[in-house]
């Protein structure tokens, strides 16, 4: 009998529409991932390039692998975009996120964690609900179809460089300073949390 996965993932500098600096992110990844019993994807280029080395990496690990149970993006990310998924128009891209994790539901576990783990993915913004609720929506739970209870997590602040779900240090701020002077304000439900604190979980059921 396999165990299920734990999955890291980040995207290219080139996918990054907020910008670069993921480097401390990425080297937290790289040194820790294994220690924390995780793989790591350490770029991918666009969401059909992660769901190809997510499965490659379940394909290579078989048959000791039997499905995976966590996914973790780490990105920048607002209210309604996290890099790596959205698309350089600006677009959620949750609907197109949601069908290729339903097109591989035969290498996920019936319990399944998605961590967006970047600014504020779990803030709604005025009228519009957030990009990990977006991403939740879009996978509901089916007993014939999608037989698989997903939890999408999205942060209350703005996140830490360096800090993530699988380093289990994470740390959100409400509004972003720099040399004491605010340079990116709270959203009206940003908080101040760290540890698990920082989430907003959806779920698909």
């Amino acid at each position: 009998m396999g165990q299920p996965i734990k999955i890291v993932a980040l995207p290219t500098d080139t996918r990054a529409q907020h910008g670069t600096g993921l480097d401390d992110t990425r080297d937290a990844y790289k040194a820790n991932h294994r220690a924390k019993g995780h793989e790591l994807i350490p770029t991918f280029t666009s969401i059909n390039d992660l769901w190809a080395q997510i499965r490659a990496i379940c394909e290579r690990n078989a048959p000791d692998i039997d499905c995976v149970t966590v996914l973790e993006i780490g990105a920048h990310g607002s209210p309604d975009y996290i890099d790596g998924i959205s698309d350089e128009f600006g677009n959620d891209n949750t609907d197109a996120f949601g069908l290729l994790i339903k097109q591989n539901k035969d290498i996920l576990c019936d319990e399944v964690h998605i961590y967006c783990s970047g600014c504020n993915t779990g803030i709604d913004f005025g009228p519009w609900d957030s990009i990990a609720e977006n991403i939740c929506d879009d996978i509901p739970f089916d007993a014939t179809t999608f037989p698989h209870h997903v939890s999408v997590y999205g942060t209350k602040g703005y996140k830490a460089q360096g800090t993530s779900h699988m380093m289990s240090n994470e740390i959100v701020l409400a509004e972003w300073t720099k040399n004491g002077r605010v340079t990116h304000p709270s959203y009206w439900n940003g908080e101040d949390a760290n540890g698990n604190n920082v989430w907003n979980k959806f779920d698909n059921w």
